[in-house]
């Protein structure tokens, strides 16, 4: 292991509290003054998915009772994803008071962003899948659904990892949030999350997903989350992404540190 990687860790153990009041705060400030407070964060996900799911059904008549739950299973993988990225964008300029005012460790700051987002969009988000999927498809409920504990790390770790990424790049180049918006919306499609993979296999273009790095997290997720068994393959293609992605973090993160508070 890295002297780099192993400072990485050591000032995230030491500044573990700070992070802890960081992520409170945030979580606080985002639902202050709401009457739900942090239902939303089940409300939400919940509502989307069913309108698109009922819209969608009608489209293609699919049986609603295993539409919901496949489309739900991608959607909230991928929200999780984009917001890590989103505010992994921010996590450094929108710390910058503190930055240079206070000596910190800089790397809490996208480690607050994605455990916000892990919180907010993906275990709430979970929640709501869950509530649904015993209303609807118990049954998808099996011994494999415990893959979602492995999963859930796999996720967190490359969501850290983006919004790392993210939150460099938008220091040194004030144009990539709103870039990296637009290639989300447009992988978004080339995702299967709205459709099944397979669907692009009958019609030859089984490369689009294939090559697309996305795809083997959405699915490793989305098989753990509908009772299915892991597909080894997609389990090692996926967890070599993330080991790949983390890497270039770390090593972006190392050669960057002492220059951001020079950039903000």
């Amino acid at each position: 292991m890295s002297r780099s990687l192993i400072s990485f860790f050591k000032n995230l153990y030491e500044s573990r509290y700070i992070i802890k009041g960081l992520v409170r705060q945030d979580l606080k400030a985002r639902y202050r003054g709401s009457a739900l407070g942090m239902l939303w964060a089940i409300v939400m996900p919940l509502g989307m998915t069913l309108i698109i799911a009922a819209v969608y059904s009608l489209l293609w008549k699919n049986d609603i009772h295993y539409f919901v739950p496949y489309l739900f299973s991608g959607l909230t993988p991928w929200t999780f994803l984009t917001v890590c990225c989103d505010m992994g964008a921010l996590a450094y300029i929108g710390a910058e008071g503190y930055i240079k005012q206070i000596p910190v460790h800089i790397e809490i700051f996208p480690v607050r962003t994605t455990t916000v987002a892990f919180i907010n969009n993906l275990l709430f988000g979970l929640v709501a899948y869950f509530v649904t999927l015993i209303c609807l498809s118990p049954h998808m409920l099996t011994p494999w659904t415990l893959t979602l504990i492995p999963a859930l790390a796999l996720f967190y770790l490359f969501g850290l990892s983006m919004g790392m990424i993210a939150a460099t790049a938008q220091v040194y180049i004030r144009d990539y949030a709103p870039l990296q918006s637009l290639i989300f919306q447009a992988m978004f499609y080339v995702t299967p999350i709205l459709y099944d993979f397979n669907m692009l296999s009958e019609m030859g273009f089984s490369v689009i997903y294939r090559a697309n790095p996305f795809f083997y997290l959405i699915q490793v997720m989305r098989d753990a989350l509908m009772g299915q068994p892991p597909n080894p393959v997609f389990w090692g293609t996926a967890a070599v992404i993330t080991a790949g992605v983390f890497c270039v973090a770390q090593k972006l993160f190392a050669r960057t540190k002492d220059k951001i508070v020079f950039r903000l």
